[in-house]
């Protein structure tokens, strides 16, 4: 039997269990998801940094030929097929909503056109700069991944008042023995 959400207020979906209710994120296939996705964002963006600078210091390299301009006018029409993955990839493990980016289409027929409408769109820049901010991203997020994944079970061993950051410290042994009496200190 499905239980319906209440008109007004707040709603919370009953728990099952107490290792539930105590390590319930651990549980959550959504965590799994978000901690994947983080732990892809290193390789990808090694990969993509990697791919776009030689692509483009190919293609700005032999510019003066007209292999050159082809290479990087090739390049700009993949990476938005690249940013369209990670756009795909961003909604599907993280449970995102992100739409795609609008770019400019061509008014007229034939290559000239189409080339120039995807050159003087903002999105083939946006999705270049982001590619290329992947790799930055993706260590930091590696990094909080790995972190995170790490220190939970520490976590978990730890006291309350600890984690808060308030501990109360015993210096000296009569602390130690007088504390529960002594009510000056």
């Amino acid at each position: 039997m499905n239980e319906a959400p209440p008109t007004g207020g707040w709603y919370e979906p009953k728990q099952h269990g107490n290792a539930r209710k105590v390590l319930g994120v651990a549980f959550d296939g959504q965590t799994w998801s978000n901690l994947a996705y983080l732990l892809l964002a290193l390789p990808l963006g090694v990969l993509y940094f990697t791919v776009l600078a030689a692509v483009v210091t190919v293609g700005g390299g032999l510019i003066a030929l007209v292999v050159g301009a082809a290479i990087l006018v090739a390049a700009a029409f993949a990476w938005p097929l690249v940013a369209e993955f990670e756009r795909g990839m961003a909604n599907g493990m993280l449970g995102t909503r992100i739409e795609p980016l609008p770019f400019k289409q061509a008014v007229e027929p034939g290559l000239w056109p189409m080339v120039s409408a995807r050159l003087s769109s903002t999105s083939t820049w946006q999705s270049l700069l982001y590619l290329f901010l992947r790799l930055p991203i993706g260590m930091f997020a590696f990094v909080a991944g790995i972190v995170g994944f790490v220190l939970a079970p520490f976590t978990l061993t730890m006291s309350l008042h600890i984690i808060n950051g308030a501990a109360f410290v015993v210096a000296r042994l009569t602390e130690a023995l007088l504390q529960p009496w002594d009510t000056n200190t």
